[in-house]
This record gives C-alpha cells, sequence and structure tokens, in this order.
C-alpha cells in the first residue's frame, strides 16, 4: 500500500480486512479531522468503517490544522 507516496505494509496483526477506520486510529489519526483520497477518489467520512484496505491501494491522508493570519 503507498500512503502519501511512500510505500508501506499493513500491519502483521491486522486480519486480511482492515477498515480505513481502523487504520486511522491505529496511525494515531483523528478519523473527524482528516481528509482521505484512496485510489484517487474522495472518501466521505461516513464511509471509513465500511472500506476495507487492500496492499494495492493508494492512500493520500490531509489533516486539518489550525492557524492563519
Amino acid at each position: 500500500m503507498f500512503v502519501n507516496g511512500r510505500e508501506e505494509s499493513l500491519p502483521e496483526f491486522f486480519s486480511k480486512s482492515v477498515s480505513l477506520n481502523t487504520y486511522l486510529h491505529h496511525k494515531g489519526l483523528d478519523p473527524s479531522a482528516v481528509v482521505v483520497e484512496r485510489n484517487g477518489e474522495v472518501v466521505e467520512s461516513t464511509r471509513f468503517d465500511e472500506v476495507i484496505l487492500s496492499q494495492e491501494d493508494h492512500l493520500e491522508i490531509l489533516r486539518f490544522v489550525g492557524g492563519g493570519a
């Protein structure tokens, strides 16, 4: 799997099917504070639990940050 342009393997302790939501929590990310693109398509946050990841996926994960002038 590629995440933000870098190759990454799904951890061994995950079963063959791991949801995007579980993956985000494993990475220490708050699912309500990210936007995820999977294989070129934006994934609605309401679907994070139903989207099952595979080693062939390409993810782009963007985090919301506060700040500004």
